[in-house]
């Protein structure tokens, strides 16, 4: 989520992985509350794997993003 107007020349940004860089969203907003909803399906990362945001169409300023993950998990119900 975007706590604070994003600046720079850029006219949106990206959110990914170094292997793709848009993996988790592009062309985000660059204005508070902004936030990204995905990956449409889903992929495991069995190790640490650093997160890589992208400024497109020009650069960041010195900005700070606020990145928190939210999941759901489902279990089989109990056995009767």
């Amino acid at each position: 989520m975007v706590t604070s107007t994003l600046t720079g020349t850029l006219s949106t940004w990206a959110i990914g992985v170094a292997d793709d860089p848009l993996r988790f969203g592009s062309g985000i907003s660059l204005g508070v509350n902004s936030w990204v909803n995905g990956p449409q399906a889903p992929l495991d990362y069995w190790l640490p794997t650093a997160l890589t945001l992208t400024a497109e169409g020009g650069v960041f300023s010195a900005e700070t993003v606020r990145l928190v993950a939210h999941y759901i998990e489902l279990s089989l119900p109990d056995w009767v």
